[in-house]
């Protein structure tokens, strides 16, 4: 999901990016979005994916009055994963210094259903950084985690046998 009032299907390098590298890892791509940064519009595009066990939204998280993705997907996963802020944050100050302060990424864990969920900044060169260095070296682990979570909380099946 691009989160921006001015990239669209046609200009959205970050969002290119996204889609090619994860699915260059072999991951199935369910589909895109653009939206404004509008809390409302935001909100939206992550109910319309709730199949979706990794849902990656970038723009919106910075500085401005309009980054506000951030603060969505924070309400919507129950569980923060704070290391993936520290570990961008360090990775980003060795690619551009002091202004790495200025990102608010962050993704965390929804547990109904089991999803994850990334807010990555707009910027192709952070985009990137986060994909190859933090998501697609530990998302199938993370994911594997997930999924085995699902499967020891169903209820058993009873033998109805005679």
């Amino acid at each position: 999901i691009t989160v921006s009032d001015t990239r669209g299907s046609d200009n959205d390098p970050s969002g290119d990016l996204i889609s090619e590298q994860m699915a260059a890892a072999g991951h199935q791509i369910m589909g895109r979005q653009w939206v404004a940064d509008e809390i409302d519009e935001i909100r939206a595009a992550l109910v319309q994916y709730g199949d979706a066990q990794v849902i990656i939204l970038t723009g919106g998280t910075g500085t401005t009055d309009r980054d506000v993705t951030w603060r969505v997907v924070q309400d919507f996963y129950d569980e923060p994963l704070p290391a993936f802020s520290i570990l961008f944050t360090q990775l980003s100050y060795d690619e551009v210094g002091a202004a790495a302060m200025l990102s608010r990424a962050c993704a965390g864990i929804c547990r109904a259903p089991n999803r994850v969920l990334f807010a990555l900044p707009g910027s192709k060169k952070a985009c990137r950084l986060a994909l190859e260095k933090l998501i697609v070296p530990e998302i199938n682990h993370l994911t594997g985690h997930l999924q085995r979570q699902t499967t020891l909380a169903a209820p058993p099946v009873l033998n109805q046998g005679i």
